[in-house]
């Protein structure tokens, strides 16, 4: 029976009939046990859950291993998603009556906000740091994760308070470069609060870490950082791009764009024009010696123009 006959036949969505299908599914597979070999040779068994909604954020954490930015975890779309359905199971590990996570720490904050339950699949054994990380990166390619998650992660490995790794240490267990581990570090060493501008984390790359770290050394202590964000005064749903542009223009970094010089757009005599000139993410407009009547004219058409259309 193709899609649309579906449809037709049960008064319901592809999305809704998938959503129930995987639904199925999965409670078929509830409670069966699951033995995956790790790093180390180790044979183990994990077990599938699902945690009641109203029991997720008792009952769970995330693991010190998780290298997620936790207190960055905005996904408007994920939280879309899990009220719908939850398409991959957490990982935990079962210690004292408490799922610690070594995955799924977005879909846990996303299920809290969204007051859903979560599928889990947790163990009770006690894993090694170095099965635990294995664990980790099997379940996670490099590609899900940010230049400052990463960052994040490996700075907890450098501050470890009982087995602190050295940063040659950490570039041969995670099989990456010197450059690569220097690109990590530097995209976590930019504030919270210059990452918070952007809607998409997932738009930032170095070029992006490289600017925003030259804004946060001009503005080096907390309450001139502060100052300088609140300034900017950002509207949600800016783009990365004019986002960007704006934190450009208001520290100063855009030499092309300051240099530019106004330009005559109507010259009416040698008291009377009207120059322009881009000023970055700002178009602005110079006009001399014009009328009260003028300027309100000029102004309501300006208005005309860049009101939102009904």
């Amino acid at each position: 029976m193709n899609a649309k006959l579906l449809r037709q036949k049960r008064g319901a969505s592809i999305t809704e009939e998938v959503t129930k299908l995987m639904a199925e599914k999965q409670a078929e597979k509830a409670n069966q046990p699951t033995v995956w070999t790790l790093i180390s040779g180790r044979n183990v068994t994990f077990t599938e859950i699902t945690i009641p909604a109203e029991d997720v954020e008792r009952l769970t954490k995330v693991n010190e291993h998780n290298r997620r930015v936790q207190n960055e975890l905005k996904s408007k779309s994920l939280v879309n998603s899990i009220r719908r359905q939850q398409y991959q199971s957490c990982i935990a590990i079962l210690i004292d009556g408490i799922y610690s996570f070594y995955d799924g720490s977005r879909r846990r904050a996303a299920a809290i906000e969204a007051h859903r339950p979560l599928r889990v699949m947790y163990c009770t054994e006690t894993l090694t740091n170095q099965e635990v990380k294995g664990l980790i990166k099997e379940l996670q390619s490099a590609e899900e994760h940010s230049l400052r998650d990463h960052g994040a992660y490996y700075e907890s490995l450098l501050n470890h308070p009982t087995s602190p790794m050295t940063e040659e240490e950490i570039i041969f267990e995670e099989e990456i470069s010197k450059s690569k581990f220097d690109r990590c570090m530097k995209a976590w060493s930019v504030p919270s609060l210059l990452i918070a501008l952007f809607e998409d984390k997932k738009e930032l790359g170095d070029g992006s870490y490289t600017i925003l770290k030259k804004v946060a050394k001009k503005y080096a202590t907390q309450s001139e950082l502060e100052s300088f964000v609140e300034g900017l005064d950002m509207q949600p749903g800016t783009s990365y791009k004019e986002t960007m542009a704006f934190i450009v223009e208001a520290a100063g970094l855009s030499k092309k764009t300051n240099n530019e010089k106004p330009r005559k757009i109507i010259d009416i005599s040698k008291d009377k024009w009207v120059k322009t000139r881009n000023s970055g993410v700002k178009q602005v407009f110079e006009i001399s010696r014009a009328t009260k009547e003028e300027l309100a004219k000029i102004e309501q058409y300006i208005i005309e123009v860049l009101a939102p259309k009904t």
